[in-house]
């Protein structure tokens, strides 16, 4: 039996992984111990450990850790403090391995704790560029301290192996997000409307917002970004899902317009959290979606829905055609949108196979768990 442990700490991360960690649950020789943390706990991102508890999925801790979204120097004393309180999980579960995903500061610190205490670590999603977030710094850190790479597509292991790490631990699995894709249950307009409390009228777009945390040379900072992209989409009629914010620098400005955009119109919402499996489903139905979430990037060509890329936080990263990648100007976003609802654009896109992987993603991320020898030619590395 093998002990896998496992961090999860967004809405985001668990719906991307969820799949993942259900088929090493159900694994007879392999024993998955999961961490949650993060805003997972927290009332304003939507308490999302209610969705966690109910995959029942074995939950090892739940660490809430005192959560300062408002600044760099916020976020640097979060992780400090997620730091600390991930090294007595890992302390109290002794895995054999730690598993993670992504590029968020959360992970990163425990990458930190399992770097120390010298516990071999399972990195996903490596190799990825994002220019214009921060999260592109988490990354590469993370792959440094990483001992396994499992990675989306042949070009971020390259990516990976450029920055000086040995072919051997690197390998192509996709996205672990699209498993969910391939499993998602059906759902009625009806009861999407229920959760989201306005009927779907079309054309309707699935809107996303971060802070952007890296600023290209000469780009506007977060808030005139945002600004821009609010009122480019106040030009273009259409009924609006808003999601709420991570837990970034400018988070809580995001959070403030996000919600008075959604509450100048009956024809929009806001949601703190859909939960992963509404949210596709959601985005399944739309006719677009817009902001500068990966989901545009990595999920929605899956469905063939367009997608309206802003501003630089996700610029580096592999796009498909489904993707209109525009700079967050009010003109800009309105005429991207619109190009994005155009039916003919999305007629053109009935062939469109998603370059991020096929859906079977869980399956190879077993298989690499159980072929990982767990001796100190694992540890050491050139």
């Amino acid at each position: 039996m093998r002990v896998v442990a496992a961090v999860t700490s967004t809405r985001a991360d668990f719906g991307l992984m969820r799949h993942a960690y259900a088929s090493i649950d159900a694994a007879a020789d392999l024993d998955l111990h999961l961490v949650v943390t993060g805003t997972h706990l927290s009332s304003a991102h939507g308490r999302t450990v209610d969705e966690v508890r109910a995959s029942g999925l074995p939950i090892a801790r739940e660490l809430e850790v005192e959560l300062e979204a408002g600044s760099g120097g916020g976020t640097a004393r979060t992780a400090g403090r997620m730091t600390g309180a991930l090294a007595g999980a890992l302390e109290a579960i002794g895995p054999d391995v730690l598993l993670l995903l992504g590029d968020r500061f959360e992970i990163h610190a425990a990458a930190v704790a399992a770097t120390a205490m010298r516990i071999p670590i399972v990195h996903l999603c490596g190799g990825e560029v994002t220019e214009g977030a921060v999260d592109q710094v988490w990354r590469n850190s993370i792959t440094k301290m990483a001992h396994r790479h499992l990675v989306a597509t042949a070009q971020y292991a390259t990516n990976v192996e450029g920055m000086g790490e040995e072919p051997w631990r690197v390998e192509v699995v996709g996205t672990p997000g699209l498993d969910a894709i391939r499993q998602l249950p059906d759902a009625a307009d009806e009861e999407l409307e229920t959760v989201i409390g306005i009927p779907l009228e079309p054309p309707l777009v699935l809107v996303t917002f971060h802070p952007p945390t890296t600023l290209l040379p000469g780009e506007p900072d977060g808030p005139v970004q945002l600004a821009g992209f609010l009122d480019g989409l106040r030009d273009v009629p259409a009924t609006y899902i808003v999601t709420g914010v991570n837990v970034d620098a400018g988070a809580d400005e995001v959070a403030e317009q996000l919600s008075r955009f959604a509450g100048e119109d009956p024809r929009r919402t806001l949601v703190a959290s859909l939960g992963s499996t509404r949210y596709l489903q959601l985005m399944r139905r739309a006719d677009a979606v817009a902001g500068n979430s990966s989901s545009g990037l990595l999920e929605a060509p899956s469905f063939q829905v367009p997608a309206l890329d802003v501003g630089s936080r996700q610029r580096g990263r592999i796009a498909p055609p489904s993707v209109i990648s525009v700079p967050a100007s009010a003109e800009a976003v309105a005429r991207g949108l619109r190009h994005a609802l155009d039916p003919g654009f999305r007629d053109g896109l009935q062939d469109l196979v998603n370059p991020y992987g096929d859906g079977r993603t869980a399956a190879r991320i077993m298989q690499a768990l159980r072929a990982l020898r767990l001796d100190q030619g694992l540890l050491v590395k050139r």
